[in-house]
């Protein structure tokens, strides 16, 4: 895109284009406008409200790659970017390895918790054709969270060892819940060059 910033307060530049994985759009203004100062680079507007849809979201992300893997051999991840003010790590452990389910009885005591084995890695046989899922719950201009791995239950390989010092989510065993492996490093991105808060 070489396309001059405007210059006088009442013009704006607005660009568009449409991607595979969506529309961008890109809108140009003076700083002087809203009062931003000469080092500003960045302005976003604020949110809006809207009902989020995560659980079905991100499930289809990680399968649209299973056709493009399927003919790999050996260890292969899916990035999956969360951004989302929804998303969390326990809906992602809904979509890839099912949900733990609490059964109570008719005064609301729990009697009994079991793992519903229905998400994404769940069934099959043999080595999987997604090792894993390393995905980035916040993205942003001025920082990224640490990534956190999902790794498939069928899964018997070993993934290069940087990535075994990250938060790490496995599908239940015996038991009803997820196992969580915490990260043996944090702010493993910080060198990455992020936009300066001024």
């Amino acid at each position: 895109m070489d396309i001059p910033p405007p210059t006088d307060d009442d013009e704006e530049v607005d660009i568009r284009g449409a991607f595979e994985q969506g529309a961008l759009r890109v809108v140009l203004f003076p700083q002087s406008r809203h009062g931003l100062s000469a080092d500003t680079k960045i302005a976003m507007y604020n949110p809006g409200g809207y009902w989020p849809n995560d659980q079905a979201v991100l499930p289809r992300a990680v399968k649209r790659k299973y056709k493009q893997l399927s003919n790999l051999d050996g260890t292969s991840l899916v990035a999956l970017n969360m951004t989302s003010t929804t998303a969390s790590r326990e809906d992602l452990d809904r979509a890839l390895f099912g949900t733990s389910v609490t059964q109570r009885d008719q005064y609301e005591n729990e009697v009994g918790r079991y793992f519903q084995n229905d998400g994404l890695f769940a069934g099959g046989e043999g080595e999987p054709t997604i090792s894993g899922v390393l995905a980035f719950p916040q993205v942003g201009f001025l920082l990224c969270a640490d990534p956190v791995l999902w790794v498939h239950s069928r899964f018997e390989g070993v993934f290069p060892r940087a990535l075994n010092d990250l938060e790490t989510r496995h599908a239940p065993g015996a038991e009803s819940d997820v196992a969580v492996r915490r990260a043996k490093k944090t702010d493993v991105l910080r060198n990455l060059g992020f936009v300066e808060k001024r």
